[in-house]
């Protein structure tokens, strides 16, 4: 899988308030260690964001760890990705974080899904962070164009 820039359009997605949960879950440790958590999934951003992606991703067939998935949000987290909607729009849903391996993971196994993250923007004040990352999907890991080259 290659995230380069073509005159392709990319998908791209929020992660906003999952994410901004999962730092603070890294920031705030008391608040998200209820189940066996590697520290090293959470240690930074950089590894809150490295370690949703690795989870997310795979080829078709391909397991996921959903157990690990649980381990870097607080129950109260959400995604909030956005996409296309039939009539050209762009829509948002909001999904929790706990639901989101019942809602997708059976058709990002079935199917293969993967994640390139192509942009990051963080802010950090003290001890909260709001983490925007951006990233193109793939059906396959050997694929080089997104399947949905929309903006």
């Amino acid at each position: 899988m290659k995230a380069q820039k073509t005159k392709t359009a990319y998908h791209t997605t929020s992660l906003t308030a999952a994410v901004l949960l999962a730092v603070l879950a890294a920031i705030i440790p008391s608040v998200a260690y209820t189940q066996e958590t590697d520290i090293s999934d959470v240690e930074s951003i950089d590894a809150i964001i490295t370690a949703a992606y690795d989870m997310i991703s795979g080829d078709a067939g391909e397991p996921r760890d959903w157990d690990r998935w649980s381990t870097l949000f607080v129950d109260e987290a959400r995604l909030s990705p956005t996409r296309p909607t039939p009539d050209g729009r762009w829509g948002r849903s909001i999904i929790s974080a706990k639901d989101y391996p019942t809602r997708t993971g059976t058709n990002h196994e079935r199917n293969g899904f993967v994640e390139a993250e192509i942009g990051r923007v963080t802010e950090q004040y003290g001890h909260i962070a709001h983490v925007f990352s951006t990233y193109v999907s793939f059906r396959s890991r050997e694929d080089t164009e997104p399947f949905q080259p929309i903006i």
